[in-house]
């Protein structure tokens, strides 16, 4: 231990000063590189392409954006479109089906009209014929009497 120190033991405070002051130095340049390594990546020659690829991949992408904004206006153009015809067909439809409706209850009125004045006339044309006297009414010559010919 002797040569360690001297006198008052001077020689190994500087010893171990020294010591500290290296390592506080490589612990700066340390974390000097760490602070630097970003831009030293930046300024690097093999990254020197890295720019233009990205520009590349962003304008190839803003075009498949703009591309597809374009087929979605189209779309949402298309679905307006179809959902006016819809509206238009279902009022058509709604129209067409009251229509259909009142044909119904008018035909429905039309035949049993016509049958109340079919059975009128049956009931007076057998009335009369009571009152005439029968005429025989031969079925299978579709109600032609026997032995007549029509002209």
């Amino acid at each position: 231990m002797s040569t360690l120190l001297d006198d008052d033991g001077a020689r190994g405070e500087a010893g171990s000063a020294t010591y500290r002051i290296a390592v506080l130095r490589g612990l700066l340049r340390a974390l000097g590189r760490t602070l630097l390594w970003p831009l030293r990546r930046f300024f690097d020659p093999r990254f020197a392409g890295l720019e233009q690829v990205v520009a590349a991949k962003h304008e190839d992408l803003a075009t498949r954006i703009d591309q597809l904004n374009q087929r979605l206006e189209l779309v949402s153009a298309n679905v307006e479109h179809f959902t006016d015809q819809m509206d238009a067909f279902r009022s058509l439809l709604a129209a067409t089906i009251d229509t259909t409706n009142e044909s119904s209850i008018v035909i429905g009125r039309t035949l049993s009209e016509l049958l109340n004045a079919a059975d009128e006339t049956r009931e007076a044309i057998e009335q009369a014929g009571g009152k005439l006297g029968a005429v025989p009414v031969n079925t299978k010559t579709g109600g032609r009497a026997a032995g007549r010919r029509e002209a």
